[in-house]
């Protein structure tokens, strides 16, 4: 791993293409499926339950309202039920490019916070 700060000018221009690439990739997936007729989705990050996935673990954190009163929350795993309630709320064709959480997760090919496109 590098040891140079994020700020870095050159660290950043050594990862500017990756940026930029990745744009692209996302407005030409964004592209094709507005093509097709999906309209896109923002669903909320935050749930009251993290599901029942047995092999999942999302991130916990504390809500705390004006009054005072606090409330466990959590950070969604995936977009899976918020858009499956679209779903049954007559939605047909819908995509989402969400930042997911997963706690417990982390290696080569896996980040506690990473970008899913869900669609269906």
């Amino acid at each position: 791993m590098e040891n140079t700060p994020w700020w870095s000018p050159e660290a950043h221009a050594r990862r500017r293409g990756h940026l930029m690439a990745r744009g692209r990739i996302r407005s030409a997936v964004r592209g094709w499926f507005e093509g097709q007729g999906f309209v896109e989705t923002e669903c909320g990050a935050l749930v009251t339950s993290p599901g029942n996935e047995a092999h999942l673990h999302a991130f916990e954190t504390r809500f705390v309202s004006d009054s005072g009163q606090s409330l466990s929350l959590y950070l969604h795993t995936s977009p899976e039920f918020a858009m499956k309630k679209l779903l049954a709320a007559g939605e047909t064709r819908i995509f989402d490019f969400a930042r997911a959480f997963r706690n417990r997760e982390v290696g080569a090919r896996h980040a506690p916070e990473f970008t899913m496109l869900e669609w269906y």
